[in-house]
């Protein structure tokens, strides 16, 4: 049985390739715009992320994107097993035409995880260790 490293991914880009993106990689999601603008995205909890490493959503049924100049942000909570892989994320960034932003906590492990893909290439792959990972880490119970 994996360690997890759990935390948010951030996913950005336009309405169409955010929704295609969940829609074709999590089974019965449906992503939607209510009348308001607001993206919303349902049916998640407990869900793998196809195409991405064992990569599960967490405690979430409902999921609200925020519109920004560029389109939209989405935040999933979710547990990676070990770690949220790159390789998977870069294809999954290249296809859907979406950046990823990501951090995580492993407590069993003792390190935190930092990753961003923009347009399908790596910018940031980061693992912070600890001295002393209880006292440091800003959330050393998550994860493990």
């Amino acid at each position: 049985m994996p360690n997890w490293c759990v935390g948010d991914l951030k996913i950005r880009g336009e309405f169409k390739n955010i929704a295609n993106l969940l829609t074709s990689n999590i089974d019965g999601c449906t992503v939607e715009l209510d009348e308001y603008g607001t993206l919303e995205v349902k049916n998640v909890r407990g869900k793998n992320i196809n195409g991405a490493r064992r990569v599960f959503v967490d405690n979430a049924d409902t999921v609200d994107g925020i519109e920004t100049q560029g389109g939209y942000i989405v935040v999933l909570p979710i547990s990676a097993a070990w770690v949220l892989s790159p390789p998977e994320m870069m294809s999954l960034s290249k296809k859907f035409n979406v950046d990823f932003r990501f951090y995580g906590f492993e407590y069993g492990q003792e390190f935190n995880q930092e990753l961003e893909i923009i347009k399908g290439d790596l910018t940031l792959d980061k693992c912070t260790n600890f001295d002393d990972y209880l006292w440091e880490s800003p959330c050393p119970l998550a994860g493990g």
